[in-house]
């Protein structure tokens, strides 16, 4: 009789951590991520810039449309709209009597202003105007039937804004509005 003896499996005693292999494969995983969020967060970052560069300016230009918007609307009648210097100059007479001119200032020739009866001081409307974009088109006003009246004319108002950012992108936002001018 022959005795057995058992027959034992080689064990190996496995140390606690990691292999090479393991390790390597952590690190790439974790620089794909990492790229990929640092990616992601520059595009961000160059966003919210850009919205902090713009919303100044939307700011001013809504301002200044919404005043033009009423001071047209007080006009006192669209036959009184003129352009006395061409297409970037508009001049009525609002419900008040007063003379009202609207241009692109002579200096700095970046800014909207208006001015009231003549007078040597100009209102501010809106700054960082690109040069010689303020446009006003004037519809005509018709006479229709016995007795002549005056129909609303539309006025269509639009210039363009300019601002720089921090990366030095220039950055041009167009701005456009109408307004009826009531009939007398």
């Amino acid at each position: 009789m022959t005795l057995h003896q058992p027959i034992r499996k080689a064990t190996h005693h496995r140390s606690a951590g990691f292999s090479l292999l393991e390790m390597v494969m952590t690190i790439t995983i974790l620089s794909i991520v990492a790229g990929v969020g640092t990616v992601g967060m520059s595009n961000a970052f160059s966003a919210y810039l850009t919205a902090r560069t713009i919303e100044p300016l939307a700011s001013n230009a809504r301002l200044a449309l919404e005043r033009l918007r009423r001071e047209l609307q007080s006009a006192q009648s669209c036959t009184g709209i003129s352009q006395p210097n061409g297409a970037g100059t508009l001049q009525f007479t609002n419900d008040r009597g007063s003379v009202i001119l609207v241009n692109q200032g002579a200096i700095p020739t970046n800014a909207i202003y208006m001015r009231f009866d003549g007078g040597a001081e100009e209102w501010l409307l809106a700054p960082s105007v690109e040069a010689n974009s303020l446009r006003f088109q004037v519809s005509p006003c018709t006479l229709a039937g016995p007795p002549p009246t005056t129909t609303p004319g539309l006025v269509t108002i639009s210039f363009t804004m300019t601002a720089t950012t921090i990366d030095n992108k220039i950055l041009k936002l167009p701005f456009r509005t109408a307004v009826y001018v009531r009939s007398t």
